[in-house]
């Protein structure tokens, strides 16, 4: 089994242009029809945060949609927690001392999407460095497909 956990706000969602970041929807669709993959959203909770991804219609993809004040270790667990013993997990974010840390700090392979607002920060430190860095979604699904082997 393979589980990639996703961040919404400037991963899969582009709040500049009010929409699905370009790529995103091919890549969900084509994830989603891997019945050993399991896809997950995190997302910090803002306002209207709900009513975007019910706009958006992209619940159907995600094991679990999770909108919390903040995003913690303890919400990375949660998603491991969901999965078979041995699932092998990714983390797709856009920030490198937030999404990527803690991907991280759970032992998960990390994957920068390295893009928009967040895209010259560096890592922190040490934790915070990326295994992948992308700059287009698409070039996800070739690294879940070289790393899950």
């Amino acid at each position: 089994m393979i589980a990639i956990i996703f961040d919404f706000n400037r991963t899969i969602f582009n709040p500049v242009d009010n929409k699905l970041t370009e790529g995103a929807l091919d890549l969900l669709t084509s994830l989603n029809a891997i019945p050993s993959i399991d896809l997950f959203l995190v997302a910090k909770d803002k306002a209207k945060r709900y009513k975007q991804i019910e706009y958006l219609d992209i619940k159907q993809f995600f094991k679990e949609i999770m909108i919390k004040p903040e995003k913690t270790i303890e919400l990375f667990e949660h998603c491991q927690n969901q999965c078979s013993e041995g699932t092998y997990f990714f983390v797709v974010g856009d920030r490198v001392n937030l999404d990527i840390k803690l991907g991280n700090e759970c032992g998960m392979t990390t994957i920068w999407f390295k893009s928009g607002k967040f895209a010259e920060d560096a890592p922190d430190d040490d934790m915070a460095k990326p295994d992948h860095i992308i700059r287009d979604l698409a070039d996800v699904l070739p690294i879940i497909r070289v790393q899950s082997h």
